[in-house]
């Protein structure tokens, strides 16, 4: 019974979890952004695939961050997160 944690160990371990997964699914994103950008030229379809890829991690990002509840990785995520939009907010005008 001594392997049991308390409450508060299982919530702080619960909150590093969902930051390490938030940081990794934005990573996630900037790579399929990344195929994007580079196959928009040579091949469309496969561009079109990591773009909504990308736009569907940040969708699932913006859904979790606010459960993030100590503010500096919040705010780091939420930056990266909105640089990220942006970034895919020029892709997206590039596919027109």
């Amino acid at each position: 019974m001594a392997d049991l944690k308390s409450s508060a160990e299982l919530m702080a371990a619960t909150q590093t979890n969902l930051i390490d997964f938030l940081r990794a699914d934005l990573a996630t994103c900037e790579t399929f952004a990344a195929i994007a950008e580079k196959e928009l030229g040579s091949d469309r379809q496969h561009a079109v695939q990591a773009f909504n890829k990308a736009v569907r991690g940040c969708q699932v990002i913006a859904q979790f961050v606010m459960k993030v509840q100590d503010p500096t990785p919040q705010l780091e995520i939420e930056q990266n997160l909105a640089l990220l939009e942006s970034r895919l907010a020029i892709l997206e005008a590039a596919f027109d």
